[in-house]
């Protein structure tokens, strides 16, 4: 794997600090043998060795994170000697905390992402269906979607005409025009009519000719046709209501939701981990926290360096411990700073999710026709001028 320039510059600096703290701890040591009484001797080869030694131990720390990648002596790396334990950790981890199937729906539907879905199909659409092949497979399958929902329809529309029929003849029959012909008949030609079922079956006769005569003549194809053809020009129309953009969102983002949940991300991400050896993994780290890394081990130089001056001066040790609880409370402060500003994250986002969505009211102007008329006022009258008067 070919090294990041990142990479390759964290590198050059740490060679460069770990041979300039090894030439003046040599040249410390030196002069400490040279001038044995003297102060600044020993200062100097106090701070150097300090830089050493503080640099050298967080360099080892950090390469034994991977290395050895074999077991030497009982010694191995801290990621190949616990390769699938981390693994499996990390995948729990962003499963948890960044790709649940809840996170995955605000994003959805916060982001604004299936608005633009459903914008770009609208958009889109036309051009999709100019292909001939496309449109003829979009029309079969919408021509077999009428096909299987006429079963329903024609079952329906059935049952609403035999009722239709029932109370229309017994209303003729048995109306005076028929009484008056028939007489006492009419009434038993009415209820003979009805129980023997011969409306019905005259009913079910009638539709389904009516139903064969489309399906012979091509009309399921036509009614096909007409709906995709009718399609892009009421697309945009129709993506652009407002209750059927919510509901859209709100089963999109249902769908996403169901989907995450229903892969095992833990799994796999711990799968694609495993997959990669010790090497991969390290070069992957290495290019993504190379200044920081580095930082850290020449950081390390500095304060040897400054815990060699307490070799020479231990009461240096008092300040220097005092600027180290300083930072530790700094740290400390800027935690809980940081905890409270989550949770009052976490608090409004579960306030806001919890409020109900105020209806919209429609703007004065959209509905003229429904505003009141104003009011004219009566003219008043010559008569009542002079009676005022």
């Amino acid at each position: 794997m070919a090294e990041s320039p990142k990479s390759a510059h964290g590198n050059a600096i740490l060679a460069a600090t770990g041979l300039t703290l090894a030439a003046l701890t040599i040249a410390g040591a030196v002069l400490r043998y040279t001038f044995d009484d003297a102060l600044w001797t020993q200062v100097f080869f106090a701070v150097s060795i300090g830089g050493l030694v503080g640099f050298s131990t967080n360099w080892v720390a950090i390469k034994m994170l991977f290395h050895p990648r074999v077991r030497v002596f009982g010694v191995q790396g801290v990621v190949p000697s616990r390769r699938l334990e981390l693994a499996r950790s990390v995948g729990i981890t962003l499963e948890e905390h960044l790709i649940s199937g809840d996170r995955m729906h605000k994003l959805l539907v916060g982001s604004g992402a299936i608005d633009e879905a459903m914008n770009r199909l609208a958009a889109g659409l036309p051009q999709l269906l100019d292909d001939p092949d496309t449109r003829e497979l979009v029309s079969r399958e919408v021509g077999s979607t009428i096909q299987e929902t006429m079963g329903d329809v024609i079952v329906a529309a059935k049952s609403k005409l035999k009722e239709k029929a029932r109370g229309n003849f017994a209303a003729i029959v048995g109306g005076g025009t028929a009484a008056a012909s028939l007489g006492p008949l009419a009434g038993v030609m009415a209820a003979g009519a009805i129980k023997s079922g011969m409306l019905d079956s005259i009913v079910d006769k009638l539709i389904d000719n009516m139903a064969d005569e489309m399906r012979k003549d091509g009309g399921m194809d036509g009614a096909a046709r007409g709906i995709v053809k009718a399609l892009p020009a009421r697309a945009e129309e129709i993506l652009s209501d407002r209750k059927l953009r919510a509901k859209l969102s709100e089963v999109f983002g249902g769908m996403a939701e169901e989907l995450v949940n229903a892969i095992d991300v833990a799994g796999l991400i711990e799968q694609e981990l495993l997959a990669r050896d010790e090497g991969e993994l390290e070069a992957l780290i290495d290019r993504v926290a190379a200044n920081e890394l580095s930082f850290i081990q020449v950081a390390g130089g500095g304060l040897g360096m400054v815990a060699g001056l307490a070799l020479v001066w231990p009461w240096l040790l008092i300040p220097i411990a005092g600027v180290f609880g300083i930072m530790v409370l700094v740290a400390r402060m800027a935690e809980k700073k940081h905890a409270l500003r989550r949770e009052a994250e976490q608090f409004a986002d579960a306030v806001v999710q919890h409020v109900p969505a105020q209806p919209e009211l429609p703007a004065p102007h959209d509905h003229p026709e429904q505003m009141p008329a104003p009011e004219e006022s009566e003219p008043v009258s010559a008569s009542t001028e002079s009676e005022s008067s």
